[in-house]
């Protein structure tokens, strides 16, 4: 009995040494640790007093909010070299890259300070119209059948969008204008049913009379929606060229304005 009460004696002994001892703290986050957490890319959006909306895109992950305050953040498969994360048109390339409306001119490259084409223009309204079958060539001597604009500039030329320089010849490599490439989208959005008329004029512009007869009205109508801005404040430089950056943003203006 004496060496039963012993045992109990001793257990009861170190439970209570253990129930006087401090509880251990926690160990502090390391700065390791505290930079692999990754934050919600929503943490730092304020939604108060504006819409909100969030887009999933399957060529990438795409996180969009508009609002008191917009947070984006893009993660693309962009192949091109020459577009960073930085550039003012990075969010218009992916865009017009993703819709396969526009290609680079090599897998590496997008060249977006080069001039636009007009083919290339009219390529990209064939794709945004989703390549339609196309019935007869178009009658100019400088389209070869097997370029890949052959078809593009048949639709084209087919449905009124656009005509040669001559009545042989396209000049599908030379710079398309400013004043050319806003006429193609006019006569496109009319083709598509959409209304393509001006309240205004372009008398705020000082080079407003540089602009041809036969693009005044398209030209109004783009600076009007908002399709096209001027070069400066006061300026357009109609006979300007565009370059492949800037028709891209017009491209997504169109789209998401008056597509």
């Amino acid at each position: 009995m004496k060496r039963i009460l012993s045992v109990f004696l001793l257990i009861a002994m170190t439970v209570s040494t253990f129930a006087i001892l401090p509880a251990q703290a926690a160990a502090p986050i390391t700065s390791t640790e505290e930079d692999s957490i990754v934050p919600s890319p929503w943490d730092s959006i304020e939604t108060e007093g504006g819409a909100f909306s969030s887009e999933i895109e399957e060529a990438g992950l795409t996180y969009a909010a508009q609002g008191a305050e917009t947070y984006g953040a893009r993660s693309s498969s962009l192949p091109f070299r020459d577009v960073s994360s930085s550039s003012w048109f990075y969010d218009e390339v992916v865009y017009v890259y993703e819709a396969g409306l526009m290609d680079g001119i090599s897998s590496t490259e997008f060249a977006p300070n080069a001039s636009l084409t007009r083919a290339e223009v009219v390529t990209v309204l064939y794709r945004l119209a989703d390549e339609p079958q196309v019935q007869t060539n178009a009658p100019f001597t400088d389209v070869s059948e097997g370029s890949y604009y052959a078809k593009a500039v048949a639709w084209a030329y087919g449905s009124g969008i656009a005509e040669g320089v001559t009545k042989e010849r396209f000049a599908p490599n030379a710079s398309a204008t400013r004043e050319q490439m806003v006429v193609f989208f006019a006569r496109f959005a009319r083709l598509s049913g959409k209304t393509v008329e001006a309240t205004g004029d372009l008398r705020n512009y000082t080079d407003a009379g540089s602009v041809s007869p036969y693009a005044t009205e398209a030209m109004a109508w783009a600076v009007e929606t908002g399709l096209i801005e001027g070069m400066t404040e006061h300026t357009l430089n109609p006979q300007g060229t565009s370059t492949r950056a800037q028709a891209a943003t017009i491209l997504m203006r169109y789209c998401t304005m008056l597509g």
